[in-house]
């Protein structure tokens, strides 16, 4: 049992097998067509303007897995601010979950979903 699992051997051994499958993993990977680009999206969040609230807003949306392709801000009283925002998503399901993970993050006071 011990020497069909030696280095190089691939008659049926684990690493021969596993060897196989992924070779036709890369097959298969490189015939597959490229991922269509995700939509972009523009959304504001007013905030209280305190230190790091961009940051955390940031790392949530990345956490989900968007890309933030553009920020804008604007500070409107002293005390909050306006961020706009153009993000990546797959569909208004990964939006909606965005959208959900963003009210958790401290000092975030209002989200709103603008149209294009």
């Amino acid at each position: 049992m011990k020497e069909d699992y030696q280095k190089g051997s691939d008659r049926g051994t684990m690493p021969g097998r596993l060897a196989a499958m992924l070779a036709s993993l890369r097959k298969e990977t490189a015939r597959s067509p490229p991922p269509t680009p995700a939509p972009a999206t523009p959304g504001g969040v007013e905030v209280a303007n305190h230190r790091g609230v961009l940051a955390s807003i940031a790392a949530a949306i990345a956490e989900l897995g968007s890309n933030i392709e553009n920020v804008q801000s604007r500070e409107k009283d002293g005390r909050t601010t306006s961020l706009d925002f153009l993000i990546t998503v797959h569909d208004r399901f990964h939006l909606a979950r965005i959208i959900r993970r963003l009210r958790r993050v401290p000092h975030v006071m209002r989200i709103l979903r603008m149209s294009h």
